[in-house]
């Protein structure tokens, strides 16, 4: 009995990924949305992501979860039926307790604020990410 390939294959590049962009080879609604991004942060992530993106080369039929973040990038990749979702962020100092008001419980939000301050921003960005990364998996 052969047993069916369910490994999940984890990508992740940094900002020297951006050299590997080739604006050219992205499809035509990809290269409409390089044109518009205007801020330097944005267009750092969208080059990482997408040279990420043409490495990682998805296989047809395979499931696929593409994140960026502050020039940093991950993708997942898995066998066809299995859903995954990945995601990443910077970690930097934010009204967290007014992002929690828009996607977080109000259990969520309680235990945000019995944090010590000290552990308040990784716990919520814990939760943020795990949050996204289901709601990808679940699309």
């Amino acid at each position: 009995m052969t047993r069916p390939d369910s490994r999940i294959t984890l990508w992740l590049a940094g900002p020297q990924a951006a050299a590997c962009f080739d604006p050219a080879s992205q499809t035509n609604a990809d290269q409409q949305r390089w044109r518009q991004i205007r801020s330097e942060r944005r267009r750092l992530d969208w080059a990482v992501s997408r040279a990420l993106l043409a490495r990682a080369a998805p296989p047809a039929g395979h499931a696929f979860s593409l994140s960026h973040s502050n020039g940093h990038a991950a993708a997942a990749v898995a066998p066809a039926g299995v859903r995954l979702g990945v995601d990443l962020e910077f970690t930097r100092v934010r009204d967290v307790a007014s992002l929690a008001q828009l996607a977080y419980s109000s259990r969520e939000r309680a235990d945000l604020r019995q944090c010590a301050d000290s552990e308040r921003i990784r716990h919520f960005y814990t939760l943020w990410t795990l949050k996204e990364a289901l709601a990808k998996a679940l699309r």
